[in-house]
């Protein structure tokens, strides 16, 4: 095709976007020019690919708290691909996620949870409602709402996404962990500390299948689980995790 076609700027991207999901951000920022380059000289400025860049970029500099540069990049990325495919797209409601996620960092939760519950509303009617994706935009909604204090509808939103994962995914999926995590650190936040336990050793559980024992995520459940055998009044469990962290 040709080291400027835009196949390969698209593939550049995809894998910009497994850097930015591991937190490489230095790779990421780099591979992502590289495809905007590419993608802007052999498409112009308003082409959908063009769009799945900007966000990309958006997300990217968001990780890195450049908030003027991520606003910049995701609004563009969510005009054209409004422009371009109308206001009920996938990919616009990919864009309404990356937006809400920028208006949180801005201490806004409140509109970042009116922009993900509009995302779930479309992924749900346009691709179907137990979708992955579906569950994903659920689980932003909820966290939005535990930002704000909304402990009860925040739960009901990720036993909802918990719910479409369990009917979809196999029972070691790493996104159920993620779930049951959620659930259990709200259940702590909530004051319930009996079901925090049991979400959190269930998501331990897990993880352990997954991941070597000094990997980091193990030893961050691990602290959680702690915490909340302590509200529990279980601190010997408590002592004995600690143990295990040091």
């Amino acid at each position: 095709h040709g080291s400027a076609h835009p196949i390969v700027a698209k593939t550049i991207t995809e894998i910009a976007n497994l850097s930015l999901d591991r937190e490489e951000l230095g790779d990421a920022t780099e591979l992502l020019q590289r495809a905007f380059d590419m993608a802007q000289s052999t498409l112009g400025d308003a082409h959908p690919l063009l769009a799945g860049v900007y966000d990309s970029i958006g997300r990217t500099t968001l990780a890195l708290n450049q908030i003027e540069k991520a606003e910049q990049a995701l609004l563009y990325a969510q005009k054209l691909r409004t422009e371009q495919f109308g206001e009920d797209h996938p990919f616009v409601a990919d864009s309404l996620l990356s937006v809400a996620a920028l208006r949180s960092r801005q201490g806004d939760h409140a509109h970042a949870q009116t922009l993900a519950n509009t995302a779930v509303t479309i992924l749900a009617a346009r691709l179907s409602p137990d979708h992955p994706r579906v569950a994903h935009a659920a689980d932003m909604v909820g966290d939005y709402l535990q930002q704000q204090g909304k402990h009860d509808e925040a739960r009901g939103w990720y036993l909802r996404a918990l719910k479409l994962r369990t009917d979809k995914l196999a029972p070691t999926h790493p996104a159920i962990a993620e779930n049951l995590t959620r659930l259990g650190e709200l259940a702590l936040l909530a004051g319930n500390a009996q079901e925090a336990v049991q979400r959190l050793t269930e998501a331990l559980t897990l993880r352990q299948r997954q991941l070597i024992p000094e990997h980091p995520v193990i030893l961050n459940h691990m602290e959680s689980l702690a915490a909340a055998c302590h509200a529990a009044g279980d601190t010997n469990a408590a002592n004995v995790l600690k143990g295990q962290i040091a």
